[in-house]
C-alpha cells in the first residue's frame, strides 16, 4: 500500500512540489539555516508553493464531493447518496468483543432474544380484545355497504393500494421475505390487483397471515458512549415484510 493511499486528492504535481520543498529545506539546513539570502528565499518559495497547491487540491476534492452528493440527492438516488455519504463521513461502528459476557454468535443472539422478549407483547394472548375489535370492524364494513353484504372488493380499491405504495420509503432494508418496495413498484401491474384482493379478504374474514407478523429484529446501540457490551444499551428494530 502506497503512503498516499488514503489521500484521494493526491497528484503527481503535489509529489514534485513536496520533493522540491524537502530538497530546498535540506539545502537550507546544510547552509547553516540562514535567515535571509537566496537559499532562505528558495526554501520559503518551495514551501509556500507546496502548501498552496495542497490546500487547493483538498478544496477541489471537497467541492467535487459536495456536487456529487447534491446531484444524487436531487436525483433521489437514495442508495448511492448514502453509500457516498457513509464512505466519506460515517464513523465505523464499534463491535463489542462480548455481550453480557457471551462471545459466541448463538449465545449473543439468545441474550438479545431474552432481553427484547420482555418489551414485546403477544397480541394473540389477548383474545377477548382481539375478538371484540374484529367484531366491530366487521360490523362497520357491513354497515358501510348498503346491501349489508361484503363481497371482498369494496373496502380497498386499486387506487388505495397504489397510494399506499407511494407512501412507502425507498431504499429500505427487506424483511424475512427479502422483498422491498422496489420489488413491488417495478413488478407487473397485476400485483396491485392481487394485493387489493388480499387486503379485502383479510378484512372480510378477520384473518391476517402469520407471515405478516414475522420479522428480523436488529439490535441498535442507544448510547455509543455507554456500555456497548450490555443488552440494556440496545433497542430492538424489527424489519417487517413490506406487504404487511
Amino acid at each position: 500500500m502506497s503512503w498516499n493511499f488514503f489521500k484521494s486528492f493526491w497528484t503527481d504535481e503535489l509529489t514534485d512540489l513536496k520533493r522540491a520543498s524537502v530538497e530546498a529545506y535540506q539545502l537550507w539546513k546544510m547552509c547553516d539555516q540562514p535567515k535571509t539570502g537566496l537559499v532562505n528565499k528558495l526554501r520559503l518559495e518551495a514551501k509556500y508553493k507546496y502548501k498552496i497547491a495542497l490546500r487547493k487540491a483538498m478544496m477541489d476534492e471537497c467541492m467535487e464531493l459536495d456536487d456529487e452528493i447534491s446531484n444524487l440527492y436531487l436525483q433521489k438516488d437514495i442508495n448511492k447518496f448514502w453509500q457516498k455519504w457513509n464512505a466519506k463521513f460515517n464513523v465505523k461502528s464499534m463491535k463489542p468483543s462480548n455481550v453480557n459476557g457471551m462471545s459466541r454468535d448463538e449465545d449473543i443472539a439468545n441474550c438479545f432474544s431474552n432481553s427484547f422478549s420482555s418489551v414485546y407483547f403477544n397480541s394473540y394472548q389477548d383474545n377477548s380484545r382481539l375478538i371484540n375489535y374484529l367484531g366491530n370492524l366487521h360490523h362497520k364494513i357491513l354497515s358501510d355497504n348498503n346491501e349489508g353484504v361484503f363481497d371482498g372488493s369494496i373496502l380497498f380499491s386499486v387506487s388505495d393500494i397504489e397510494d399506499s405504495l407511494k407512501c412507502l420509503k425507498s431504499g429500505k432494508a427487506s424483511g424475512l421475505d427479502d422483498l422491498c418496495k422496489e420489488n413491488i413498484l417495478y413488478a407487473h401491474p397485476a400485483i396491485i390487483v392481487h394485493l387489493k384482493i388480499l387486503f379485502n379478504l383479510i378484512c372480510k374474514h378477520g384473518f391476517v397471515p402469520d407471515a405478516f407478523g414475522q420479522g428480523v429484529t436488529v439490535p441498535v446501540i442507544k448510547d455509543r458512549l455507554g456500555d456497548i457490551s450490555s443488552t440494556s444499551n440496545y433497542r430492538p428494530i424489527t424489519l417487517s415484510p413490506v406487504i404487511s
